[in-house]
């Protein structure tokens, strides 16, 4: 709890001084760029909880996205399977996001430091990848228990 507290109060002095924007960037959708944050409740002290609505919605999401993937997971390799799938998607969005006439394009928001990221991604799916083949020799040996 101490480290979520000192992250909120991190976030919110940078909010303070306008040192990152609150707006999401939805992919192919370049002028749809909702904001996260609700403006109008923040100048009441009293609604001032209620102008971080999304992000509670968003905390409750990645709980909920968290649990899902604990209950998938089983011995037969099913949340791996899903890795394989979102990291690829991870890469190709990280790829041509970082390309300057794909993103273009595609109408993403072009950011030009994005190749670690493109490395990170493929180099996740690949060891996704050879984790799901080692499955099959497991998976033969642990159908028996």
């Amino acid at each position: 709890m101490l480290v979520a507290a000192v992250i909120c109060a991190v976030l919110a002095v940078m909010q303070y001084y306008s040192a990152y924007t609150t707006t999401l960037n939805v992919p192919f959708l370049k002028s749809f760029q909702p904001d996260l944050l609700i403006h109008s409740a923040m100048s009441n002290p009293f609604t001032y909880p209620l102008a971080f609505v999304p992000f509670y919605l968003f905390f409750v999401l990645v709980v909920g996205s968290s649990n899902a993937v604990n209950l998938t997971d089983g011995l037969d390799g099913l949340a791996i399977g899903l890795m394989v799938i979102s990291a690829g998607a991870l890469t190709v969005l990280a790829y041509t996001s970082g390309n300057r006439e794909l993103a273009t394009y595609l109408q993403l928001a072009r950011n030009p430091r994005t190749a670690e990221l493109t490395i990170f991604c493929g180099s996740m799916t690949g060891a996704s990848l050879g984790f799901l083949c080692g499955m099959r020799i497991r998976r033969t040996f642990l159908w028996a228990t």
